[in-house]
């Protein structure tokens, strides 16, 4: 359980401009999140769709081999270059760490009878794929799904062995839900600037 998979490979449509390189503290929001990664893991994979723009990073920058299809390509190309049999996995318009999210759900997995493809939190009945563990078991069901044409995590774990944290939990641990809010507008830039963790 010590890796980090940073995705870094989104369009920021919505945003207007590329949110990889926002200011938050004087860092892009990609050096801000990996300098607080660094603080509970001891690798970090940052994958992306275009490697040349972070060669001056901190961490290991990874090209995706799948590009242009989401999350489930930068997870097959992370889980696929760890080391680590779970790895955390956060998106990098995700700046809101909460380390004691983190600890729990380690103490989880290695408390856990037997070893499962994902620990993942729910938000009703939908899931939050960010801030979330996963198995390198799921490296070809990942690809699988890739060359089926399929895009959605859901999808994938539908099918995988699965171990879910209820939302009434997660949210003792961050009851405004902050630890899984990503910045998709500048709206939402503002926000988080005004309340940063």
């Amino acid at each position: 359980m010590n890796t980090a998979i940073l995705l870094a490979g989104g369009k920021s449509r919505r945003m207007g401009f590329d949110k990889r390189f926002i200011e938050i503290e004087n860092k892009t929001m990609v050096d801000f999140q990996i300098e607080r990664l660094y603080k509970a893991f001891q690798r970090i994979l940052l994958i992306t769709d275009d490697r040349r723009l972070f060669s001056g990073c901190s961490c290991e920058v990874i090209e995706d081999e799948f590009k242009d299809i989401g999350v489930l390509g930068g997870l097959y190309t992370g889980l696929k270059n760890s080391y680590t049999i779970y790895n955390y996995v956060l998106a990098c318009d995700m700046p809101s760490i909460n380390y004691n999210y983190i600890e729990y759900m380690k103490e989880l997995l290695r408390e856990a009878p037997k070893e499962y493809d994902g620990l993942v939190t729910r938000y009703g009945e939908w899931i939050e794929p960010f801030n979330a563990f996963y198995h390198k078991n799921l490296i070809h069901p990942l690809k699988d799904a890739i060359e089926d044409g399929h895009k959605r995590i859901s999808f994938v774990l539908k099918k995988c062995d699965v171990l879910y944290v209820d939302e009434r939990t997660a949210r003792s641990f961050s009851p405004d839900w902050r630890m899984f809010t990503n910045l998709n507008s500048e709206d939402d830039l503002k926000k988080y600037l005004q309340k940063k963790d």
